[in-house]
């Protein structure tokens, strides 16, 4: 299997990426449940730091949860996300979307195609060409 593997394997969480969260326990968020495309009402109720960020559990307003969901997968209510993307920008990227891979991956943009698609590096240190900007989540604003 080429696919990236998660940074998680080998990375170590630092205090550092904690104070980078954006949320705490008790916010209302929009979460991506299982890293799908679609996001739901939920509230947060833990944080942790992580190899590359805070770490959200989150529990839906249906009542599911999920623990560890890194911060791409997270927003806060009526955010959108940028439609520009910088080069060196921390990313999840959908990995092999033109074949149909369906697993978003950690990485870090490092070229902008002229034909609006980026080459991504993800943080196992595969490179991914041309990944088009609907198959990437960066920050939101």
């Amino acid at each position: 299997d080429a696919s990236p593997k998660p940074a998680a394997f080998g990375a170590v969480a630092s205090e550092s990426n904690l104070n980078k969260a954006r949320f705490s326990v008790g916010d209302k968020v929009k979460g991506r449940y299982g890293g799908g495309p679609d996001f739901f009402n939920g509230k947060i109720t833990a944080v942790r730091a992580g190899p590359n960020g805070p770490l959200y559990d989150i529990r839906y307003g249906d009542g599911d949860s999920e623990k560890d969901v890194n911060q791409f997968r997270v927003m806060q209510p009526g955010l959108k996300q940028k439609r520009a993307l910088q080069v060196g920008e921390r990313v999840e990227a959908r990995f092999d979307a033109a074949k149909g891979g369906q697993k978003w991956f950690d990485g870090t943009v490092i070229k902008e195609n002229e034909d609006g698609t980026f080459d991504v590096r993800y943080d196992d240190g595969d490179i991914e060409k041309y990944v088009p900007r609907n198959c990437i989540f960066g920050n939101w604003h």
